[in-house]
């Protein structure tokens, strides 16, 4: 469920004949898909068990033999200054290319705002680069 056009979900407010229409309809013609039909439910699996969006959400691919497994949950140290050590233990993307950006990732509304620019980047973590390529 999305809500109004304008964001708003009212989920206070009285629904009307209409919406619950509307509603059961599109459940309806939903239990009719297989889940791999879903975008967003593929990049919550992936994030589950991987603990990264990357393919799911981008069209970024790895490299090599290099994953995300290869980073996650192992310390590395702040490079710059030395100033600590942290580990990874998810990475979300968001891309923001194409038509829609904002609909790219199901993530993309919780930490992207609209009109961001994040550009591409490479990630390195003591010593690994978390290398991806775009096609």
């Amino acid at each position: 469920m999305s809500g109004f056009k304008d964001g708003s979900f009212k989920a206070t407010g009285k629904t009307t004949k209409a919406e619950v229409a509307t509603i059961l309809i599109r459940f309806d013609e939903a239990k009719k898909k297989a889940p791999s039909n879903f975008k967003g439910l593929n990049e919550l699996v992936e994030v589950a068990t991987t603990g990264t969006n990357m393919l799911s959400a981008t069209k970024y691919t790895y490299l090599d033999e290099d994953t995300f497994a290869n980073v996650a949950g192992k310390p590395f140290t702040f490079k710059r200054n030395n100033s600590g050590v942290g580990t990874v233990e998810r990475l979300i993307f968001v891309e923001l290319e194409g038509k829609n950006p904002m609909n790219n990732s199901i993530f993309a509304k919780m930490f992207v705002d609209k009109g961001s620019d994040l550009g591409n980047s490479n990630i390195t973590f003591q010593g690994w680069s978390y290398r991806y390529q775009k096609f």
